[in-house]
């Protein structure tokens, strides 16, 4: 009996400890499942997704919507669930090609420039793109798109009757391209409002004449440059043949040898002392005239310096004096 007793003993003790156990490891287990669904809730927080998502789509210049099916499933819902009173339906005139849908709640008549640039991503997503076929597309009003056909004909998953006129637009080119969304603050929101605004014809005349402005404007500024660095070469020349022009008045005839040498040297000393003045009022006009040079334009300096001229002339006229002397 006792034996038993001893034995049940350890046994629920056993028991009781591999519980404590297990209960402790289901606690940490749980704890690290939770940490890992913190961080990835964290990391990987998904945005809403619109409705028009699942279907290709874009929003036009002027703040339309624009969606198309992928397929003939898509086409046929786009039609019977999303054709609301004043929206335009969009179609490439091409057979197969995808059937496009511009939103329009507001009733408006739709602009140009947005039926054009759904008739392009109808052009795009038809045959036309493999086959490199401009054409044209077409556009129709909400009410004249049917599912009904005539009698005795079947009408498949994704064909539509057109009753009416179509409205054809002018065959554009085979390009496209991509966005990205973004989706801004609610206090950066008033910056970007009427970016799709439409725009009347005489903001787009304004906007074109102003970017031709600018472009006129970025043209003339280097010819304008070019105008002023060629008359300040003109200056330049005509200063440079003022100067040579008074330095050939200056040095004149030779002095005559005559019998009488004091009027020679008279003679030589008026010419010497005309010539020491007319180099001083040069030095002194010199650094005026080159100041304001530097002020005006911001070119180096290519005046030619020609006082080493003006002393050999004074030695070559000094020679004469000395041979009157001897005689």
């Amino acid at each position: 009996y006792y034996d038993h007793k001893r034995h049940a003993a350890r046994k629920t003790q056993k028991t009781v400890e591999a519980a404590e156990k297990a209960f402790k490891s289901a606690e940490k287990k749980t704890k690290q499942t939770l940490k890992e669904v913190q961080t990835v809730t964290t990391i990987q927080k998904a945005r809403k997704v619109y409705w028009f998502e699942k279907f290709l789509w874009f929003i036009s210049s002027e703040n339309y919507l624009v969606i198309a099916g992928r397929d003939q499933q898509q086409n046929e819902m786009i039609v019977k669930r999303h054709l609301r009173p004043g929206d335009i339906y969009v179609h490439a005139d091409l057979h197969g090609a995808t059937s496009c849908v511009i939103k329009n709640p507001t009733g408006n008549p739709v602009p140009p420039r947005t039926l054009t640039e759904a008739g392009t991503m109808a052009l795009c997503y038809s045959a036309a793109w493999d086959a490199r076929v401009v054409t044209s597309a077409w556009w129709v009003y909400h009410h004249q798109v049917s599912k009904t056909a005539p009698t005795g004909e079947y009408l498949t998953t994704g064909s539509f009757m057109i009753r009416g006129k179509k409205n054809f637009l002018p065959p554009s080119y085979l390009m496209m391209g991509f966005s990205f969304l973004f989706k801004a603050d609610d206090s950066c929101v008033w910056r970007h409002k009427g970016e799709r605004k439409v725009k009347v014809q005489d903001e787009d005349m304004e906007t074109v004449t102003s970017s031709t402005s600018e472009l006129a404007e970025e043209e003339t500024a280097p010819l304008e440059g070019d105008d002023v660095s060629s008359s300040d070469e003109d200056e330049r020349g005509e200063a440079k043949e003022k100067t040579e022009k008074e330095e050939d008045s200056v040095e004149g005839p030779p002095p005559e040898v005559g019998a009488d040498g004091a009027g020679d040297a008279l003679a030589s000393e008026g010419s010497s002392s005309e010539e020491n003045a007319s180099s001083e009022e040069e030095e002194a006009q010199g650094p005026a005239e080159k100041a304001q040079e530097e002020e005006e334009i911001s070119f180096p300096d290519t005046t030619i310096d020609l006082s080493h001229l003006q002393s050999q002339r004074s030695q070559l006229k000094l020679a004469p004096k000395e041979e009157t002397a001897s005689l």
